[in-house]
């Protein structure tokens, strides 16, 4: 029982975390003024490293003890691995279209993922 309380927890976590980063990424795409990006952008990123850091705890609490090294291996190789595919997203969606459109279309996303994950929560927990 207190393993399931401490799973759901971390998923409320992992869901506040998903959501807060696509509402900052989308106010930040609205701000014009230096300083409340930058406010934005700290928020933005103490929300991306909540989701990360749950993400990171969920894995290797699910995983038995003897896959746990080859479990988490991949999940590096895959999280860290599309770092450039998101650059070069992030990249061509700047050129053409600006970097207000670019935080707004990753906000979008980040709702879907966020939307996603909470629609799988029951199962997840």
């Amino acid at each position: 029982m207190a393993a399931k309380g401490k799973r759901e927890r971390a998923l409320n976590y992992q869901l506040i975390g998903s959501s807060g980063l696509a509402i900052f990424l989308i106010l930040l795409s609205f701000s014009k003024n230096y300083y409340l990006s930058l406010i934005l952008l700290t928020f933005s990123g103490f929300f991306m490293i909540m989701f990360n850091t749950t993400s990171n705890s969920i894995m290797q609490f699910n995983s038995p003890d003897e896959m746990r090294g080859r479990i988490m291996s991949a999940y590096s190789l895959v999280f860290g691995g599309l770092i450039p595919v998101g650059s070069f997203y992030a990249g061509m969606l700047s050129k053409y279209f600006g970097p207000e459109i670019t935080f707004r279309v990753s906000g979008i996303i980040g709702f879907v993922g966020f939307y996603l994950l909470f629609r799988k929560r029951k199962e997840l927990c």
